[in-house]
């Protein structure tokens, strides 16, 4: 399972978090990204390959075999 959440802070900045989890939710990997609502491309690409760097990828090959 994948996780994807947005919130826009008081002050206007975009929090971007997410989780990959294994089927039974023992493994968690997760990344959160902050920045300006104009970078949210940015901030997301950024999400995403720290989440592959810890290890998403494979936790989801697994879920797949």
């Amino acid at each position: 399972p994948l996780a994807v959440y947005c919130t826009i802070t008081t002050s206007g900045q975009l929090v971007l978090k997410a989780k990959v989890l294994n089927e039974d939710g023992s493994q968690i990997i997760e990344d959160q990204q902050t920045g300006s609502t104009e970078n949210a491309e940015k901030l997301a690409d950024v999400c995403t390959q720290n989440l592959l760097d810890k290890g998403a990828a494979q936790l989801l090959d697994i879920i797949k075999s």
